[in-house]
C-alpha cells in the first residue's frame, strides 16, 4: 500500500508500494533458529506445560505456524476445514484403534524433507489398519 522498509537480521529490504509480498511458509515452519528440531513432528510445541492446554494465539510458537497461509492468500475454507477435520478425526479416534499395516518401521517419516514436493507436500503412500473398538 505504501513504500516500506524491513530490517531482518541486519539485512535491510526496501519494498515499493504495490509490490506483492508472499510469505515463504516453508522457511517459517522450519526455521532452525526458532524451532528446536524443526523437522520432527512435535505437537507439544503448542501446549502450555503448566495447564496442558493449547498456548494462546499471541504465543510466539503460534505466530510461527501458518498452516492455512495468511492475509489475502490465506485459505478461504480454513474454518470449514478445521471444523470438518475435528469431526472426522474425533469420530475415528472414538471408534477405532489406529495401527500400522504391519509395523511402525514400515511407516513413512514425518520429516518433510522426505515428502513428495508439489503445490503442497504429500507423504509417500502408506497403509494403516483401523480396528473397530468394542
Amino acid at each position: 500500500m505504501q513504500d516500506t522498509t524491513l530490517d531482518s537480521s541486519g539485512r535491510v529490504f526496501h519494498i515499493k508500494a504495490g509490490t506483492e509480498v508472499l510469505p515463504h511458509l516453508w522457511s517459517l515452519h522450519h526455521d532452525e533458529d526458532f524451532w528446536h528440531n524443526p523437522y520432527e513432528f512435535d505437537p507439544s510445541r503448542f501446549l502450555d506445560t503448566s495447564t496442558e492446554n493449547l498456548v494462546l494465539a499471541d504465543h510466539p510458537n503460534r505466530k510461527h505456524l501458518k498452516a492455512f497461509g495468511a492475509g489475502q492468500r490465506g485459505c478461504v475454507a480454513e474454518v470449514f476445514a478445521r471444523a470438518r477435520m475435528f469431526l472426522i478425526m474425533s469420530r475415528i479416534i472414538q471408534n477405532f484403534s489406529i495401527l500400522p499395516e504391519t509395523s511402525v518401521e514400515d511407516q513413512p517419516s514425518c520429516d518433510p524433507r522426505s515428502m513428495i514436493k508439489g503445490l503442497v507436500l504429500s507423504h509417500t503412500p502408506y497403509k494403516i489398519r483401523l480396528i473397530q473398538n468394542e
